[in-house]
């Protein structure tokens, strides 16, 4: 399709310029515009199509509803409760998970634009990952975040969505298309998991949780607003905002589902 044209386009003329610069060659057939104009996706779920998804994806995730594996639904969770990539939710280990803070922190080698992360990680989000804990390891389901993990959780190390050959993680677009059939059943179009990112970005800058556009830029894990040179020296990384925010739009989310009005 013209997205996959325009990266081999620019594959190639990365390894061009390359050949240039080692002097292999004196010209670059693939420098030439873009073959195809791209459209930034501009899909936002209503809340009607929120509640109905996370209902769904709730019965999933504990076994109780049919058209997608626990482990699949969890990551969906993950990727609206958390508003990070699909990619980065498929990928996530436990040596990124820190308990003591309880935050997620996403090495640098696995972000997008290759700055390391940290996700503090709300009460939902807690207890969506130990649920995928608790089936890796046969435990009892965590329901007090208060409670001390079982031994065998605390001791596992691992991935959080294993490959189903057990080397790796998970492929996000195993959760893409899961997604796909999932929202073809229920009647909810053109949604993807990077929509679910969008969605959780518009609504909690919205009146329903009013957090600030550069707390929601920097739970996004996006370049910092302002100048070049405020950002080198901004070190400050927003962790009280960014959970602040992710609490309030967890709970927002538990209000869609429970279809609560606004206060």
């Amino acid at each position: 399709g013209p997205r996959t044209a325009n990266f081999a386009q620019a594959f190639l003329r990365r390894i061009y310029n390359f050949a240039i610069r080692e002097e292999w060659t004196e010209r670059n057939p693939a420098q030439f515009p873009m073959l195809y104009k791209m459209r930034p996706r501009e899909r936002v779920l209503s809340e009607s199509e929120v509640r109905l998804l996370w209902r769904q994806l709730d019965l999933a995730s504990t076994g109780a509803g049919p058209g997608m594996s626990e482990p699949t639904a969890i990551a969906l969770q993950l990727c609206l409760s958390t508003l990070q990539r699909a990619g980065e939710v498929s990928g996530l280990h436990t040596d990124e998970l820190d308990w003591t803070t309880r935050s997620w922190l996403i090495p640098a080698q696995r972000c997008k634009n290759r700055r390391a992360h940290h996700v503090p990680l709300s009460q939902i989000s807690q207890l969506l990952i130990l649920r995928a804990l608790s089936r890796l390891t046969a435990t009892p389901a965590l329901q007090d975040l208060a409670a001390p993990l079982p031994a065998a959780i605390a001791a596992y190390r691992g991935y959080l969505f294993p490959a189903a050959d057990g080397l790796g993680p998970s492929d996000r677009r195993v959760v893409s298309r899961a997604m796909n059939r999932f929202c073809a059943k229920l009647g909810i179009n053109d949604a993807t998991p990077h929509d679910l990112r969008r969605t959780g970005a518009s609504m909690m800058a919205s009146e329903r949780c009013n957090v600030r556009g550069d707390v929601i830029s920097r739970l996004l894990n996006h370049t910092p607003l302002g100048p070049p040179v405020t950002q080198i020296y901004n070190r400050y990384d927003y962790a009280p905002e960014k959970r602040a925010a992710l609490e309030a739009w967890s709970q927002t989310i538990l209000m869609i589902a429970a279809d609560t009005p606004r206060m």
